[in-house]
């Protein structure tokens, strides 16, 4: 069943997903890592939008991401090149378990905060 549109909670090795809220004030990209306790609302509200047949947009604090060196970031600039991304059920894992795949051929990794 695809996605609709709307804002997702993204949780890996039992621990949120996100973009902190202090980073370095570059346009640079910024990094998406594994967030520990304490976290804010805004770091970890992802929005989900697309389909199954075009892939989907992911995006946090209005900014889409894409992978780049393995890993994830958010883009500032450059959003053209953010990653249309394969969102894929893994039902022997239980209800709402998914796994986000780029059209990179690379792992990526989400890095620990």
């Amino acid at each position: 069943m695809p996605l609709k549109t709307g804002h997702y909670l993204i949780i890996n090795s039992g621990k949120c997903v996100g973009r902190p809220l202090i980073e370095d004030r570059s346009n640079n990209p910024k990094p998406i890592i594994l967030l520990p306790r304490g976290f804010r609302e805004q770091e970890i509200k992802w929005v989900i939008e697309g389909d199954d047949h075009k892939g989907y947009t992911v995006s946090i604090r209005g900014d889409p991401t894409a992978p780049i060196d393995s890993k994830v970031f958010a883009l500032l600039h450059e959003r053209e090149k953010a990653e249309k991304w394969h969102i894929e059920p893994v039902k022997q894992r239980g209800p709402n378990r998914y796994v986000y795949y780029s059209a990179c051929t690379c792992t990526l990794r989400i890095p620990h905060s």
